[in-house]
């Protein structure tokens, strides 16, 4: 494709770094223009690889999230101040503006002035994540989409809240998230009897990602059963490393803390443990359900995770449960330790399967495809 195109983005993430490599292989003429390089809860160094990145000139706002499952989250709120400027100065054809925030709102304007232009939305949103928001973006959101040629969406949750609001079903592309192959573990999805039942824990240690509930029916569970021994990994950072260091477990539960972990000393991590436990009050997709089912693992994911709700299901590939009710995770604890060793390691590689068409090529694809449809119109 010749036509020029910019990409208006947050940052670059590990997993979005191959899916915009692959796209710019198909696109010479693309520039790609950041908020900023990384941000701080990344346990990763910004990295663009070939891609033709420009830092904007920009202005970040700390906000908290008051979400109705209970917790409190602080988010970053970009603002690219230069982004019209840069807009004006190259006049791309075709403008791919990620999020629905300021980024977006120059970006509309831009379409709105130079009519040949084509503008594509990335929307990134679940129905769970979207529903403790106030009035302004309810006001905001539906003018944004009127003026979008085509809007992708990352999950069947999102598309349902896309056509919500008013976005027509025509205007609406598939653009899933994969996982960076660096990132994941490619050997066999069978594991010896003594890491099949190790779980696994990946995310940042905050009300949000639940981890303490997440600690204390695993708890109740080892304490149900005396003659179990099970053992637990923590990766991540947060305010909540110290309670979860300090609580109270049962004797026959091992946790082993690691910290922050980089993507690429993953592998060999995936390839140790058996089991991802993914206790999320809300997460619009959540990337590790789909590398721990590149890397042979069975999913215990929360319903409040739009990658469980689009990838695990029940007894074939994982347990689903509802992390809002205790019993619930405990319940599906109880069904996956339950299981015989053959069973966990046909859901492992169902988990497998399950993914291995979500390539950052196909993901790719899907984008390339949206940018065909959006200057056909």
């Amino acid at each position: 494709m010749d036509e020029s195109t910019a990409i208006l983005i947050n940052y670059i993430t590990k997993h979005q770094l191959p899916v915009l490599e692959a796209l710019h292989s198909q696109i010479p003429n693309l520039k790609i223009w950041v908020s900023v390089e990384i941000e701080p809860q990344r346990d990763y160094s910004a990295e663009f690889g070939t891609l033709p990145v420009a830092i904007q000139k920009n202005v970040t706002f700390k906000k908290k999230w008051y979400h109705q499952s209970g917790f409190t989250d602080q988010l970053n709120v970009h603002f690219p101040y230069d982004t019209l400027w840069r807009l004006f100065r190259s006049q791309p054809k075709c403008v791919v503006s990620f999020e629905l925030g300021p980024r977006t709102i120059f970006s509309t304007i831009y379409r709105c002035l130079f009519r040949r232009s084509r503008l594509v939305l990335c929307v990134n949103v679940s129905e769970h994540t979207e529903t403790s928001w106030g009035w302004l973006r309810r006001c905001i959101r539906p003018w944004l989409l009127k003026s979008a040629d085509i809007v992708t969406y990352n999950g069947p949750s999102c598309r349902r809240y896309l056509l919500s609001i008013g976005v027509p079903s025509e205007k609406l592309t598939h653009f899933p998230y994969c996982a960076h192959p660096q990132t994941v573990s490619h050997g066999s999805t069978d594991r010896p009897k003594q890491d099949r039942y190790r779980l696994l824990y990946v995310g940042q240690l905050v009300d949000r990602k639940n981890p303490v509930s997440m600690l204390q029916q695993m708890t109740r569970w080892a304490e149900a059963h005396p003659e179990r021994n099970i053992e637990l990994t923590i990766i991540g950072r947060g305010p909540l490393k110290e309670t979860l260091e300090s609580m109270k477990v049962a004797s026959n539960l091992t946790l082993n803390f690691l910290g922050p972990v980089s993507p690429e000393a993953m592998p060999a991590i995936w390839e140790r443990h058996g089991i991802l436990i993914f206790p999320t009050l809300a997460d619009e997709w959540g990337m590790v359900v789909n590398e721990a089912m590149h890397s042979g693992l069975p999913v215990l994911g929360s319903q409040s995770a739009q990658s469980s709700l689009s990838l695990v299901q029940n007894g074939v590939n994982g347990f689903l449960f509802d992390p809002l009710e205790p019993e619930s995770l405990f319940r599906a604890l109880d069904q996956m330790m339950n299981c015989s060793q053959e069973k966990v390691d046909q859901m492992a590689s169902n988990a497998r399967k399950t993914v291995e068409s979500l390539t950052p090529e196909f993901s790719a694809s899907c984008l390339f495809k949206a940018l065909q449809s959006a200057l056909s119109r």
